[in-house]
């Protein structure tokens, strides 16, 4: 597995990270070879990464130990072994996902290309050059070449940046693949459209097709993913409110990044401004935050000061 995507934590401890299904903030969670386990976060006012204290373990009825991971149970070993160890497609046989040699390697007799990477669900310029090829292969600077690992049926690939990146879409995106080919929902396609014709009255965008705004938020989100972080922030301008730009800001500025880490970080945001009239009478805030996180997990340090 690539080196690069290895970290020492405040003692030292090297770890990898968890590979995750969603990896839609700029945060995740790393875990040790002897079972520590700490989350991650990027702070982009500052470009830096901080550290989580060690995160608990427990142990269920049956003396299993185990973690919560994404709203889920996870064993202590399956845990380890995600991060740790290549994992295989379901149903195939064993077969060699990552080497410092071409030879180990199954190319099934297929011309391979290179290009830069490029990812593609949370469109991104890697901190450091990573090359993708055409096999969904990942090339980092020192040469290393990774195939990298299964969440199911879903090969994934850890960066140093601490992103989990889905290779076949990354490969679709590095070689210009047209995102129809990525099988983009048409009610996803056409409000993207509507918006890069300037429009972004939504209200009335939702009356017209039969919608509720809750409902095009949603829609909303599913667009934000596909874009670059210049043509998101380019988008969110007009569509997010003052307010909750500010209110982002102050997160920030106050290092409490560590919330979105909670389902009910909206609650937490609620309660930091109790008596705040222009803010719990905005209807859309939940929508208008999750637009605003999406865009900090996607490489914003490209961008200068965006928020």
């Amino acid at each position: 597995m690539l080196t690069d995507a290895i970290a020492n934590d405040p003692d030292g401890i090297a770890m990898r990270q968890i590979p995750s299904k969603s990896s839609r903030w700029a945060s995740s969670t790393w875990i040790s070879q002897c079972s520590i386990v700490r989350h991650r976060h990027y702070r982009i006012f500052n470009d830096s990464w901080g550290w989580c204290p060690p995160s608990p373990i427990h142990i269920d009825d049956n003396g299993i130990l185990f973690i919560y991971f994404e709203n889920t149970k996870l064993k202590i070993e399956t845990a380890i072994a995600l991060a740790w160890v290549p994992q295989r497609k379901p149903g195939r046989s064993a077969t060699v996902l990552d080497s410092d040699s071409d030879s180990e390697i199954e190319l099934d007799d297929q011309r391979e290309e290179w290009k830069e990477l490029r990812c593609a669900h949370n469109t991104c310029l890697p901190p450091k050059q990573y090359k993708i090829s055409t096999l969904g292969r990942i090339q980092n600077q020192d040469g290393q070449i990774s195939s990298g690992t299964y969440l199911g049926n879903t090969r994934v690939a850890c960066l140093s940046n601490g992103q989990t990146i889905r290779l076949h879409e990354s490969v679709c995106s590095s070689f210009n693949t047209p995102l129809s080919e990525i099988a983009v929902k048409p009610r996803i396609h056409k409000l993207l459209q509507y918006l890069r014709t300037g429009q972004y009255d939504m209200r009335s965008y939702a009356k017209e097709n039969g919608i509720r705004m809750s409902t095009l938020w949603s829609y909303l989100y599913d667009v934000f993913v596909l874009l670059d972080v210049r043509e998101c922030i380019t988008l969110a301008r007009p569509l997010v409110s003052s307010r909750a730009w500010a209110m982002m800001r102050t997160i920030f500025e106050m290092q409490l990044e560590h919330i979105f880490l909670r389902p009910s970080y909206m609650q937490v945001i609620d309660d930091m401004i109790p008596h705040d009239a222009d803010w719990h009478n905005n209807s859309d805030r939940f929508g208008e935050m999750r637009i605003l996180k999406l865009i900090c997990e996607k490489e914003t340090r490209q961008v200068d000061d965006p928020l």
